[in-house]
């Protein structure tokens, strides 16, 4: 009875952790809706400044998308793990029923047992065999104890480092899976950062080519209005100037005559007058045209400043748009990085998930083999009782044993679909 009372506490505790388990799924499954609720808003409050409706839709799907598989791949684990656990509970049942069997068995075969030490106690050889059977019992119970207690300390060590073995193992493949999924991540950010760098700069490009085609023609255009319009001033100035000395000139022709005419004596100092009048004049218009031309140079100088001034506000505003783009690169390289941490972390679950089962899967064949273990040593030390009994009491014996060997091979079929 000690054999099956393990046997069943065993598997009790084999069902115990398949309970932790999956409470621990449903836990991570929260935990992993919970992470991707998270980056998903901040998905959103990151890119809902840049008024990208496009851009926010296919993210959205495609983060509805990527949550639609984590559910479904848990959802599909939870129900594995629910129909392991059912086909376990079952399996308890049927090596319940089956140690039951055996548990009658045995009461039969110790009933026999009893009655074989009846019939001996009351032949002559009476006390011999008294003596031999419990020589026997003690022989077969030390041995016994003795090969349990190896093969226990065997079993643990072996466990052990079947355990360390499968942890270094474990720990190496998610290393190497980590490191892979690191790099491609890198690889993959790099390339994305060097096209939007590359489209920053072409746009850039694109907009400074376009300012400084904008500022050439606009002071092309300066230019030739402000050239045509000091032209017209300068042959308006010129053909008034011309008008106004030609004026004077008559005028000046007209008084020398009269002068001549009445004053003949005074013609000299008449003519002086005029030459200076005249040279008066001509000063006057001079500083009249050199005036104008000077106002004309200043507003072409604001003009030439005002053009400067615009030039350098689309370069700016090229700058700002550089800079933008630099944000903008380097938000999508932060929602990338956390898009990272979420998929290790749904990683490590399913590492530690694999890793449990890989332990259960090892409780189970440790069991097995610990019942047979058992079993030899049973058949051991019934083989040695049955060298102190009758021929009858041999051949009832095996029948018994015969009927534990087909229930010991069930439940090891049974074990082994268990394990499978």
């Amino acid at each position: 009875m000690t054999v099956e009372n393990q046997t069943i506490s065993v598997l009790s505790e084999l069902l115990h952790k398949f309970g932790t388990c999956m409470q621990e799924l449903q836990h991570n499954r929260a935990a992993v809706i919970a992470e991707h609720n998270k980056y998903r808003l901040c998905q959103v409050e990151k890119f809902w400044w840049k008024g990208n409706a496009t851009f926010l839709q296919q993210l959205l799907s495609k983060e509805q998308a990527e949550a639609q598989r984590l559910l479904a791949q848990l959802r599909n684990t939870e129900e594995e793990q629910e129909a392991v656990v059912v086909e376990l509970r079952g399996t308890v049942d049927k090596l319940r029923a089956q140690l039951l069997e055996k548990s009658a068995a045995l009461v039969e075969t110790e009933q026999d047992y009893q009655s074989a030490i009846g019939a001996a106690e009351v032949s002559n050889d009476r006390a011999q065999a008294a003596e031999a059977l419990a020589a026997v019992e003690r022989q077969a119970a030390r041995s016994a104890r003795e090969e349990a207690a190896t093969a226990i300390a065997q079993l643990k060590e072996q466990h052990a480092h079947q355990q360390a073995a499968l942890e270094a193992s474990l720990r190496a493949e998610f290393e190497q899976v980590a490191l892979e999924q690191a790099a491609e991540a890198q690889q993959r950010q790099a390339a994305a950062v060097a096209a939007e760098q590359a489209a920053a700069a072409a746009a850039a490009a694109a907009l400074q080519a376009a300012d400084e085609a904008r500022a050439a023609a606009l002071e092309a255009r300066l230019r030739q209005e402000a050239d045509t319009k000091l032209e017209e001033q300068r042959s308006q100035l010129a053909a008034g100037c011309a008008a106004t000395l030609t004026e004077a000139a008559s005028d000046a022709a007209e008084h020398a005559r009269a002068l001549t005419a009445t004053l003949a004596a005074q013609q000299a100092s008449a003519a002086a007058a005029a030459a200076a009048e005249l040279q008066a004049a001509r000063v006057d218009m001079a500083a009249v045209c050199e005036r104008s031309l000077q106002e004309q140079r200043s507003a072409e100088a604001e003009r030439e400043l005002q053009l400067v001034s615009d030039t350098a506000t689309a370069r700016a505003a090229a700058a700002a748009a550089e800079r933008a783009s630099q944000q903008s690169v380097a938000m999508a390289e932060e929602a990338r990085r956390e898009q990272g941490v979420c998929e290790a972390r749904a990683a490590a679950a399913d590492a530690a998930y694999q890793e449990q089962a890989a332990g259960m899967a090892g409780e189970l064949k440790r069991v097995e083999a610990q019942a047979g273990e058992w079993r030899a040593k049973y058949v051991k030390m019934v083989g040695r009782v049955n060298d102190a009994l009758s021929h009858a009491q041999r051949e009832r014996l095996q029948e018994l044993m015969a009927a534990v060997h087909v229930t010991t091979h069930a439940m090891n079929a049974a074990a082994a679909t268990a394990s499978a």
